[in-house]
């Protein structure tokens, strides 16, 4: 499972099979229940366990979710993919994402560093300032996101 997102839990369910997860203190808890009369595999780094139906639990060591959704190498259109991103995305960086451009870095997937670079070779904003601009958009797009 891939952690980026920061998710500290997650559950799902699809026709009746349950998986989900929880990370506390370092470690992830994963829960998973398969009905009656279905075989599954479970895959958890790499690992793959065989099982019939029941209840599993297991536990593996993870880094830190504590990363922000969107750094330098996220693609505009990661960011504009999420109506919750582009609002906190356009209120931190003022609309300086703009329609045509926006077309064109969606077209060849251009990162958020590349759109820094690009701004600042323009003189529309300054590259050291792209660093704490990224950091005020994803706080506030966890803000637009919190249940």
């Amino acid at each position: 499972m891939l952690f980026r997102s920061g998710l500290p839990a997650l559950e799902a369910e699809y026709n009746g099979i349950k998986v989900g997860y929880k990370y506390i203190d370092g470690d992830v808890k994963y829960a998973v229940t398969v009905p009656s009369g279905i075989y599954a595999e479970i895959v958890i780094n790499g690992k793959t366990v065989a099982t019939g139906s029941g209840e599993y639990n297991f536990s593996t060591q993870s880094e830190n979710l504590d990363i922000p959704p969107y750094t330098p190498e996220s693609t505009v259109i990661e960011v504009f993919d999420n109506p919750k991103a582009v609002e906190a995305f356009n209120e931190v960086f003022g609309g300086i994402f703009t329609g045509s451009e926006i077309a064109w870095m969606k077209a060849e997937p251009k990162t958020l560093g590349f759109m820094a670079e690009f701004r600042d070779s323009e003189g529309k904003m300054k590259l050291s300032d792209f660093p704490e601009m990224l950091d005020r958009a994803n706080k506030l797009f966890a803000q637009k996101t919190e249940l």
